[in-house]
This record gives structure tokens, C-alpha cells and sequence, in this order.
């Protein structure tokens, strides 16, 4: 599927694999390639990534090496480095510039200016960044809980209007970048969230409802989109 400029695909994989073929404009490299438990990520050269969706065993090798026994597994190939999103229309109850517990959406420079501001380091945030989690295709990063998420008794049901993570996105220990998902709308599906992402070098990978660039990896969360929440 595609959603703005950035194309989520999911690849079926039988047997053993040396080499994944991805999209035309993938600019990954064959030489940077890791697994850890569930994940798989290309890392990198141009942003492109490769997670592993279903948790299996599997040995730490490079796609340059021996074949990679993955079994019969689902992937996503997540293909950050199609282009750079754009404005897109305000969403939520924090409006265009946003607020003290929920970010600005729409303009990016509304974003820029709401991510500068800081407000969301005061709330309930990781004591530091720790290496991608899980099905994560971030590298290391420190999420941050406003106070609806962090309150929100079971996410087996969606989530408050007004929920919110954001996500510092580091290399070589600094703050290269941004992420964050805001409930915009009360429902379980995938444009009750809007999405944001702006990785290091500046180009914005998510800006809008229901952004596959993201939602092609959060669906598999275990409650309503969300993976980890500080509390």
C-alpha cells in the first residue's frame, strides 16, 4: 500500500533468503543488516527498513554471509527514503499550533515550533534512550506519555481522544529527529491517529491521518496502535 511518498509492503518469505528485493527508489544496503530476536532492520542507508513482523529464532548474520534460515515469515519493508511529506490539515484537540498535552498538526512549521517548545519532556517520558524495540524501525530513541495515554486503564479498547506519545529519535547519543502519535478522533481504526516523523538530515517520512509510513507497523501493536507507553 501507499500512502503520500512512502511505499509499506508486506513480502512473504519461504525458506532460506540471501538477499531482499526491494522496491524500485530503495536506496538499503546489502552490507548493514542485523537481527535481533523479532526484529530485522536494514540500518541506515537511506532510512529504508526491514522489519520481521513475526517473532522467530534467528541468528545475527550479514545478508552479505550465509543464507538466513528465516523460515516462512511476514516482512515489511517500510521505504522512508520515497520522498518528504508535506502540510496536511489540522487534527485533534489540539488544534493547528497545539497545546501543553497535545502537539501541533498540520503545518510543519507549527510542528517545529511545538517540538521546540518542549512542553512534552515534562510529562512521563523514559529516564533515557535504550537500542529499537521489538518490530520497532527506529534506532534508539525515548518515548514521552502525555497524561490521557499514560491514564488510559485498558488499551484492549481505543485509546482517550487527546492520547499522545512522542518518540526523541537519536544518533550517536543526540536528538537527530522527531516522532509522535496523537488520538485525533475516538474509534479503533487507523485515521483515529495522526502521525508525525521527521528523521535526522530533516525530511518529514509522516505528517496525516492514518500514515502508512507508520500505521504499517503500529497495526500490530497490542492495544489500539500503541506499543509502549510511559506511566
Amino acid at each position: 500500500m501507499r500512502s503520500g511518498r512512502c511505499l509499506v509492503r508486506r513480502i512473504p518469505i519461504v525458506g532460506a533468503v540471501r538477499t531482499v528485493n526491494l522496491a524500485p527508489r530503495s536506496r538499503a544496503s546489502s552490507s548493514a543488516f542485523e537481527l535481533e530476536g523479532q526484529a530485522a532492520t536494514i540500518l541506515r542507508p537511506g532510512d529504508t527498513k526491514l522489519v520481521v513482523m513475526r517473532k522467530a529464532p534467528m541468528p545475527s548474520r550479514s545478508l552479505s554471509g550465509p543464507l538466513l534460515p528465516l523460515g516462512s515469515l511476514m516482512v515489511a519493508v517500510c521505504l522512508a527514503a520515497c520522498g518528504s511529506e508535506g502540510d496536511a490539515a489540522c487534527a485533534g484537540p489540539g488544534g493547528c499550533t497545539g497545546d501543553a498535552e497535545t502537539p501541533a498538526t498540520g503545518k510543519l512549521t507549527d510542528i517545529d515550533a511545538w517540538i521546540s517548545a518542549g512542553s512534552f519532556k515534562g510529562w512521563k517520558c523514559e529516564a533515557a534512550a535504550h537500542p529499537p524495540r521489538g518490530t520497532s524501525a527506529h534506532d534508539a530513541n525515548r518515548i514521552c506519555t502525555n497524561a490521557k495515554l499514560a491514564g488510559a486503564t485498558d488499551l484492549s479498547q481505543p485509546a482517550p481522544v487527546g492520547a499522545v506519545n512522542v518518540k526523541e529519535l537519536y544518533e550517536n547519543g543526540k536528538v537527530v529527529g522527531h516522532a509522535f502519535m496523537v488520538k485525533v478522533a475516538a474509534g479503533a481504526s487507523a485515521d483515529s491517529w495522526y502521525f508525525y516523523e521527521k528523521l535526522g538530515g530533516g525530511r518529514v517520512a509522516a505528517n496525516g491521518p492514518a500514515d502508512s509510513t507508520c500505521t504499517g507497523c503500529h497495526q500490530g501493536a497490542p492495544g489500539d496502535f500503541v506499543f509502549t507507553r510511559v506511566k
